[in-house]
């Protein structure tokens, strides 16, 4: 399975979001988002049947953000973020 998804990514139909960490073992270990590159693709391979729009917007918003910075990750605490480490965020508490 792990084969199929480094053919999806190397076609670049779809791009995995690493969870932010400051350690570079803890971000390995932890699970991806995956996001899709070409929306159409996501319409056509959805096997949901309602709108999804929730998802449809949040990858808009992704694809947006990846056009304007290199490294993205995303931050799950309650709420899902997806971030860039060049916003200067101080995530520690």
């Amino acid at each position: 399975m792990l084969e199929v998804f480094s053919h999806l990514e190397n076609t670049y139909l779809i791009q995995f979001l690493p969870k932010f960490s400051y350690s570079l073992k803890t971000q390995v270990r932890n699970p991806k988002k995956v996001y899709v590159l070409d929306l159409g693709f996501f319409t056509h391979a959805s096997i949901v049947f309602t709108d999804e729009l929730g998802r449809r917007l949040e990858n808009m918003v992704y694809l947006h953000l990846r056009r304007n910075f290199t490294e993205l990750y995303y931050f799950n605490e309650k709420k899902n973020v997806i971030l860039s480490p060049s916003n200067k965020v101080n995530l520690r508490k």
